[in-house]
């Protein structure tokens, strides 16, 4: 695979995609808003641009940034702060406003777009978001199809572990476990990195794809397990409490893109 690539956020998931598209003979640019990290990202051989998207302008060389490239790979997600979170519409509205509707595109969404309803989510799901986060992101999905069409690729990933995010992370001690009998849905970044190459190596655009593991243990079983990988004490909950939530599916990623997750049973993380 010979393609010119710009991934718009060097983060855990952009940084380890850069990497492996590059060894996959991609000429790779990369972004970053802060020069301190510029620094840090040039020693990894790859082209690297500071750009820094607002909701009113885009600050950087972008003319640069996305100069000759065949995919914009769009991996900014929404800022944590509510009041930040308003303005994200509109930054991919100056990246849309500042890209040819010709040029092929990946935005990684987030299955938060389908809200917390006792589903199964597919890609035909309505999406019912909960959150301010995810109507957000839903209003970015839309921008992204407006201008782009066919060339388009949303993909909506789950719950992310991998490398520096371990599922445990965020269990505390004698805290009760919300929603215990709920379905975890998550994906390691290592599938999130083999089913974006996945959709540029089949040139698979125009279409949304779920991201998530092909197993839903139960939040109780899961983080149990998780608590014993860390050393942590098993996490306290009420096992009479009814499930709450969606199950992601992830059948379109696996029939369209012949993905076979290499963490389908997330607990296999645990025996790494």
């Amino acid at each position: 695979m010979s393609k010119r690539i710009a991934i718009l956020g060097l983060g855990w998931l952009g940084l380890p995609l850069a990497k492996q598209l590059h060894e996959k003979r991609c000429k790779i640019t990369g972004s970053t808003t802060s020069s301190e990290k510029l620094m840090q990202l040039l020693q990894s051989r790859l082209a690297v641009r500071i750009i820094k998207v607002t909701k009113n302008n885009v600050q950087g060389n972008w003319k640069n940034f996305i100069q000759d490239i065949d995919t914009l790979i769009i991996n900014i997600p929404p800022a944590k702060k509510d009041k930040a979170k308003e303005n994200y519409e509109f930054q991919l509205k100056q990246i849309a406003d500042r890209c040819d509707s010709s040029l092929k595109v990946i935005f990684v969404s987030s299955t938060s777009v389908y809200g917390n309803n006792s589903l199964i989510a597919s890609e035909d799901s309505p999406t019912r978001p909960s959150k301010t986060s995810g109507n957000q992101v839903l209003a970015a999905e839309r921008i992204i199809q407006a201008h782009f069409g066919s060339n388009a690729a949303i993909v909506r990933f789950a719950g992310l572990f991998g490398p520096d995010r371990h599922p445990g992370r965020f269990l505390k001690a004698n805290t009760a476990l919300v929603n215990p009998n709920g379905k975890i849905n998550l994906i390691h970044l290592e599938d999130c990195i083999a089913l974006i190459t996945a959709i540029i190596e089949k040139d698979a655009y125009g279409e949304i794809y779920n991201g998530c593991s092909d197993e839903h243990p139960t939040r109780a079983d899961f983080y149990t397990k998780a608590a014993y990988a860390l050393s942590m004490e098993a996490p306290v909950y009420d096992p009479t409490l009814p499930p709450v939530g969606k199950i992601v599916s992830n059948e379109k990623s696996k029939n369209k893109l012949g993905l076979i997750y290499k963490y389908a049973k997330p607990e296999l993380f645990f025996d790494d």
